[in-house]
């Protein structure tokens, strides 16, 4: 199971709007990024979004003459479009060592050379709707559990069935904000997220300090198990798990998914994060609420109704996000 997304660009603006939020959803580094289409669709103005995304100050142009163009240690643009088979396969092997994002521009004419692609980005034009850019983006750089795995892992940790009801419900929320967000013209890998979304509390009884007076003695005892061999909270908790199966750019996802944290590092930045955390504070229980009912539970159930400094920062958080994918105002769920 593989990740695709196709996103409509009437506007050159829009088609950079769109590549920097591309350049929200890298998981790792060094990465192969590769731009197909005809002569004059809009490879370099997609080029420019995404560097613009990464944070890139330098204007990038299109290096057809220059065949590549370096900008920081981050960024490697290349053109493959003026050159021969022999010297193509030259220039992919001297930048293939560069630990950053190579950025490939007529890849289609590598002939037989082996890109190592890992993003694969093909622009077409629609025409019948003049100017308008069809963006497919194609994800191969990361694996995605099956939900078959994913039902096997419920069983294996003896997931209790409310936080099983729980997850499916945030992935839903996440599969209906996928489809919004597309529209919109944001990138969103949408397996992916919806693979974090039904796995977010796979380990959620790991912050449960006492026994579960609801659970067997052997859902008890295999709990206690897995708390001594995992982390102390089930973000981090279900972040290993994943990682320990193959699965950890799933598990990155995971990670940051309470939305607020003191701790940096534990703050969500991509594009799947991001919505990923916004989805879960959607969904109380496995009903779809608020904002402010969920944060209203919150209150009412660890903090005997108070709002404590630290919740209303979360909440700020969460309302900040909200604006931040939807400036227009959330989409109905």
């Amino acid at each position: 199971m593989g990740d695709r997304c196709i996103i409509r660009a009437g506007t050159s603006e829009k088609m950079r709007r769109s590549a920097g939020f591309l350049a929200q959803s890298l998981y790792r580094e060094p990465i192969t990024i590769t731009l197909i289409g005809e002569l004059g669709v809009g490879k370099t103005t997609f080029a420019q979004g995404f560097a613009a995304g990464l944070g890139q100050k330098e204007r990038v142009v299109s290096p057809s003459f220059a065949l590549e163009q370096q900008y920081g240690k981050r960024l490697v643009h290349i053109d493959l479009y003026r050159l021969k088979e022999t010297q193509t396969r030259d220039m992919l092997h001297h930048s293939e060592d560069f630990r950053g994002i190579r950025l490939i521009e007529w890849a289609n004419r590598a002939k037989g050379a082996d890109l190592h692609e890992d993003i694969r980005i093909t622009i077409s034009e629609l025409p019948e709707e003049r100017n308008t850019r069809l963006i497919a983006i194609e994800f191969l750089d990361i694996a995605l559990p099956s939900l078959k795995e994913i039902q096997a892992w419920r069983r294996e940790v003896s997931l209790p069935e409310h936080i099983v009801r729980h997850n499916d419900v945030v992935a839903e929320v996440c599969e209906k904000l996928t489809d919004n967000l597309w529209k919109c013209g944001v990138v969103v890998r949408r397996n992916a997220l919806i693979a974090a979304a039904r796995t977010h509390d796979l380990l959620r009884f790991v912050d449960f300090r006492t026994q579960d007076l609801d659970a067997t003695r052997e859902q008890n005892a295999l709990w206690e198990d897995l708390r001594k061999h995992y982390s102390k909270d089930h973000e981090g908790a279900a972040c290993q798990f994943l990682s320990e199966r193959g699965y950890p750019e799933i598990g990155e996802i995971v990670r940051t998914h309470r939305g607020h944290s003191e701790d940096e590092t534990r703050q969500p930045k991509t594009i799947e994060q991001l919505v990923l955390s916004y989805a879960d504070k959607r969904v109380l229980l496995d009903k779809i609420v608020t904002q402010s009912e969920r944060f209203e539970y919150f209150a009412q159930r660890y903090a005997g109704g108070k709002t404590t400094p630290f919740a209303k920062a979360w909440y700020a958080k969460v309302q900040a996000t909200e604006k931040t994918l939807f400036p227009d105002g959330p989409p109905t769920l």
